[in-house]
């Protein structure tokens, strides 16, 4: 939890203190194999306090929760995919594509 806090602070410039709650969607990592190197891909969720003013130069976009499903079908990035699905699974958000 302290390299996402850390990250955070480094990449989005919110100080660990205006963190409320950090938590992992996986405790183990998952493996990401390519032709040059295996690494461990960690996903955490971060609550941020809702007093924060955030450095609009260091955040990309903001989404509202509720688009989440709109967000897994606009995201191309195979890893940020499957971090958002176990995200929308941990929150009973996943909704199966023509109702299967």
């Amino acid at each position: 939890m302290d390299s996402a806090l850390a990250i955070l602070e480094r990449e989005l410039q919110i100080p660990p203190d205006r963190v409320q709650v950090c938590r992992p969607l996986n405790t183990e990592g998952w493996w990401v194999n390519s032709s040059f190197s295996n690494q461990k891909l960690y996903g955490f969720v971060a609550e941020i306090d809702k007093n924060t003013e955030l450095n609009p130069a260091a955040i990309g976009a903001m989404y509202a929760i509720r688009e989440s499903q709109m967000l897994l079908e606009q995201f191309t990035c195979l890893q940020c995919r499957s971090l958002l699905q176990q995200w929308m699974i941990g929150n009973g958000e996943l909704i199966m594509q023509n109702g299967e």
